[in-house]
């Protein structure tokens, strides 16, 4: 049985041989499109977009749709209830273990559903965090670092190459216009 990746790799090879079908036999516009709803109707059932490079990437993966989904649910739902992200230690195996999870499967999910690495996926949450501390508390009890400490950024300019990198602002410029509105 082939697995799901390579069926979503047929899927995109599906709609390549009909554009191809198309132009050589010139198909009316009814007959293009049924075709085009039938297409439409096989394709519907995937919940997130197809990206070829991640179904090559991970052609060989044993690794279901389906168990991926779960995968990828339970770790938002974690991350949410728990914020496993404040451990400034984290690394992909120790949430793996965490979580009950292979680390390729836990590294592919991420991959896949949130389309970064681990360190980044795990930073942005940690800059959400950091943004909902400062609307919500009183700055002048803490400086921007021991926030950022408290997001589970280990140095200063971690924190600021992320936070830039996620905001296109410094975390100063940042405070600024949220102090303004």
């Amino acid at each position: 049985m082939a697995s799901n990746n390579t069926i979503h790799s047929y899927k995109i090879h599906v709609i390549d041989i009909f554009k191809i079908i198309k132009n050589v036999l010139l198909i009316n516009k009814e007959d293009e499109t049924i075709v085009s709803s039938l297409i439409s109707e096989k394709l519907k059932t995937r919940t997130t977009p197809i990206n070829a490079k991640k179904c090559i990437k991970y052609e060989k993966s044993g690794l279901t749709e389906k168990k991926a989904r779960e995968i990828h649910d339970l770790l938002s739902q974690r991350m949410e209830k728990e914020h496993l992200f404040l451990n400034p230690e984290l690394t992909l195996v120790e949430l793996a273990k965490l979580m009950n999870i292979h680390p390729n499967n836990l590294s592919q999910v991420i991959n896949t559903y949130e389309e970064k690495n681990f360190y980044n996926y795990i930073n942005s949450k940690r800059i959400a965090m950091f943004k909902r501390m400062i609307v919500s508390n009183n700055l002048n009890k803490y400086t921007i670092l021991s926030i950022a400490h408290d997001c589970g950024f280990n140095s200063k300019s971690s924190f600021n190459k992320h936070f830039k990198k996620s905001t296109n602002l410094t975390p100063k410029e940042f405070i600024n216009s949220t102090i303004e509105i």
